[in-house]
């Protein structure tokens, strides 16, 4: 448990650094992230709030990197290769995209782990299967970019970093047909990770009402 807070925790702190200098121009500013405490959900409402807010701040970071990918794809067809000043913003968006996966996930576990605690301090509380839903969300989430990857010919393990995922972009910097390719790709997975994100806002509110419900009657 501590394990999955820490990852947690860090996950954040990339989200806050990430949301602060992405957002400046719509005027939305990143602000602190208090480190989550081993609490449930019900018992943490202001928190929770705060969570989902950031969801839907990310989220926002996810539709821009996509409506440029999609700007990316026109310019594509009008220039036949990008101009390495544009690759450049292309691999910084497709970096950004990866962090905001990240997030996601720590979100995910975040979530998750409320609902263990919640569970073990009222042992009565019933499921209602959340967990397995958040464990699915996630799987679902890492199948579709292992599955998106593959059509790169690129294996999840090969982009486990920043400079890695730098290093295949840059190998698909060199044509129209390759840069064509990863463009497409990082629109897909950024289409999905959309998806994503409005479903775990809409899982962690319903958690929240479910908790809320048993200890209204408990």
């Amino acid at each position: 448990m501590n394990n999955i807070l820490s990852k947690v925790v860090v996950t954040l702190a990339l989200f806050t650094t990430l949301l602060s200098s992405s957002l400046q121009a719509g005027n939305a500013q990143g602000s602190a992230v208090p480190a989550p405490s081993r609490v449930s959900i019900a018992d943490k409402k202001e928190s929770i709030d705060y969570y989902k807010k950031q969801i839907q701040n990310y989220e926002t970071l996810v539709v821009m990197y996509q409506s440029q990918f999609e700007g990316y794809k026109r310019n594509l067809k009008k220039t036949k290769t990008l101009l390495p000043k544009h690759w450049r913003l292309f691999s910084k968006s497709v970096t950004n995209l990866k962090k905001a996966i990240e997030f996601s996930e720590g979100m995910n576990l975040l979530a998750s782990s409320y609902e263990l605690e919640f569970k073990k301090k009222f042992p009565s509380y019933s499921t209602h299967s959340i967990e397995d839903k958040y464990k699915k969300l996630r799987l679902q989430a890492r199948d579709d970019i292992s599955n998106s990857l593959k059509l790169l010919g690129i294996d999840t393990q090969d982009i486990e970093d920043e400079a890695a995922i730098l290093k295949q972009l840059e190998i698909f910097s060199k044509s129209s047909a390759t840069q064509k390719s990863a463009i497409e790709v990082a629109n897909r997975v950024a289409l999905t990770q959309i998806d994503i994100l409005n479903e775990l806002q809409k899982m962690i509110t319903t958690q929240e009402e479910i908790q809320r419900e048993f200890l209204s009657v408990n």
